[in-house]
């Protein structure tokens, strides 16, 4: 069975429509993602940890984590640039194909023409919004793992999406055809490479730590505890991920099939990857917030059950002795070095 093509002016048309759509949703996401972040970061700073008649400030990990926070908060906001721009961009042309250009009599000869300065521009925006994209999921690897060997394929990935949207800008400025243009293979498949691995590997040390969160959960909170709220994590970064995932390949598929139906997904792709962005960072200022508010609630009640590793001589070696000790906030999970605490107050 043959697979029916349609024709460009088509293909253009139901972008603006799915585009349109997925923009709205996006751009309340972002809305709720940057309130919830900005105002999670107020609320977590002036909270203090209950120790004996007063409370105690932790400047020193409060302010790393708010700095560790500021790229994710700034390439955000410049991917949703990046994404409306393209976005303002799918409504002009199709105004100007459809209405303005000749009249709207031949749309067909205004969107097969490559060499057209806003299809150049719109271009531009959907790579540059997948190179943000890449970086942010890249960086939320880094703030999580902290170990330059984990960061070896990735940046290998983003280095390769590099040079082959340098490509395919040489290629569309010799007025091909994004659809002819045989760079968007690799481009995409370095986006592929970097969203999956990076995804898996944030989701395998995520679930690690859970497991040791659940080794320790002190029942008698009311509150869910560190590790239930580390797996619900998981759930969103997991399923946002895939979501955009799943958009991106099939991007590739009408693209190798030469199908025009490409440039009504194309045109979506930034909107899905910002809308998987601000899943995530909205699900952690939210968990943030919760928590700063139970904790302003019921301090005097509250226990935080603290994870560390200390090193015991038993005279012919040494293990490791895991203890619990409750130091202030109830059921959180904190881990000397860089797992839980650096998960879930820098905000991956």
């Amino acid at each position: 069975m043959t697979f029916h093509n349609v024709s460009v002016p088509f293909g253009n048309l139901l972008s603006l429509t799915l585009a349109s759509l997925s923009y709205g949703l996006y751009f309340v996401l972002f809305l709720v993602a940057m309130y919830l972040s900005l105002n999670g970061r107020h609320a977590w700073g002036s909270t203090g940890i209950g120790s004996g008649n007063g409370a105690v400030r932790r400047p020193r990990r409060l302010g790393s984590a708010a700095s560790a926070r500021i790229p994710i908060v700034l390439a955000s906001v410049a991917l949703f640039i990046t994404a409306t721009s393209c976005w303002i961009l799918t409504v002009y042309r199709n105004f100007r194909g459809w209405i303005f250009f000749d009249d709207g009599k031949h749309p067909a000869a205004f969107f097969d023409d490559p060499g057209n300065i806003s299809a150049v521009v719109q271009n531009a925006f959907v790579a540059l919004s997948i190179v943000f994209g890449d970086c942010i999921i890249v960086y939320r690897l880094w703030l999580v793992w902290r170990t330059f060997s984990v960061l070896v394929l990735p940046v290998c990935s983003i280095l390769g999406l590099f040079i082959s949207s340098a490509i395919v800008g040489y290629q569309t400025g010799k007025n091909d055809p994004i659809a002819h243009v045989t760079a968007l293979t690799p481009f995409v498949a370095f986006n592929i490479i970097t969203n999956v691995y990076c995804t898996a590997c944030i989701a395998y040390k995520i679930l690690a730590v859970t497991r040791i969160a659940k080794a320790v959960r002190v029942a008698r909170y009311s509150r869910p505890s560190a590790g239930e709220r580390l797996t619900h994590l998981v759930a969103v970064f997991v399923e946002s991920a895939a979501g955009y995932t799943i958009i991106v390949i099939l991007y590739m598929i009408l693209h190798q099939l030469n199908h025009n139906l490409q440039y009504a997904v194309l045109n979506i792709v930034p909107n899905a990857l910002g809308a998987a962005n601000a899943l995530i960072t909205a699900r952690v200022a939210l968990g943030r917030s919760i928590d700063a508010a139970a904790n302003a609630e019921d301090t005097a009640v509250s226990g935080e059950v603290s994870i560390q590793f200390a090193q015991i001589n038993t005279g012919t070696d040494t293990q490791t002795d895991l203890e619990a000790s409750r130091v202030g906030r109830g059921g959180q999970i904190r881990m000397d070095g860089d797992d839980a605490d650096e998960i879930k107050s820098v905000g991956i």
